[in-house]
């Protein structure tokens, strides 16, 4: 399995990420019979993406939501926990088209990174479980898959899921090594359901 004819995007808002026609991690993991079920925005979706938002395009940040004091405290930690000179020298948000291929099946993927820097894709999840939690939810959420896609993406080995634990007001690194030859099964799956 290969990714080829691999595509850095110009500068893309969020909105207009969504429009390209290509399968994203996202959708792969969520969808149920090639449809995505209605999502529902949580107030943990929400807090995810305002801290987001202020790590990476911080002038899409809403100063207004009800959440935005706590929001701006985890950035804050994550941002220390990194290194303030490496969240700023980093690439924020590239976003990123590929074609998945493996012996002449072919689907269209699309990825945004959080962060990029030198020799690592950083991504930044916010989460309610406890440290001791996280291993069941790497798996549980694919995450190991989406890091996959990006590193290949990217053309980089090394990943990192920076999660911000809000019980706990901490910060977890969990940091992980991908080649190309050595797929999940997950990409397989969604390669013979989706491709063509």
């Amino acid at each position: 399995m290969q990714l080829k004819s691999i595509d850095k995007l110009p500068a893309t808002e969020f909105d207009q990420y969504l429009q390209i026609k290509a399968y994203s991690h996202s959708f792969l993991k969520a969808e149920k019979g090639g449809v995505l079920p209605e999502f529902n925005r949580t107030e943990k979706v929400m807090f995810g993406s305002l801290v987001d938002d202020l790590l990476t395009s911080p002038e899409e940040a809403d100063i207004n939501a009800g959440n935005y004091a706590e929001a701006k405290a985890a950035a804050f930690l994550i941002s220390t926990t990194l290194g303030p000179s490496l969240l700023d020298s980093s690439e924020k948000q590239a976003s990123y088209t590929a074609i998945l291929e493996h012996e002449g099946l072919e689907m269209p993927v699309k990825g945004r990174l959080d962060l990029l820097i030198p020799g690592r894709v950083i991504d930044i999840k916010c989460t309610d479980v406890s440290e001791k939690q996280l291993d069941g939810l790497i798996d549980y959420m694919g995450y190991k898959n989406q890091l996959w896609l990006y590193c290949g993406f990217a053309g980089v080995q090394s990943a990192t899921l920076i999660f911000y634990l809000r019980r706990a007001e901490k910060c977890v690194f969990k940091s992980y090594e991908f080649s190309t030859g050595n797929y999940p099964p997950f990409w397989m799956d969604k390669l013979l359901k989706f491709g063509k």
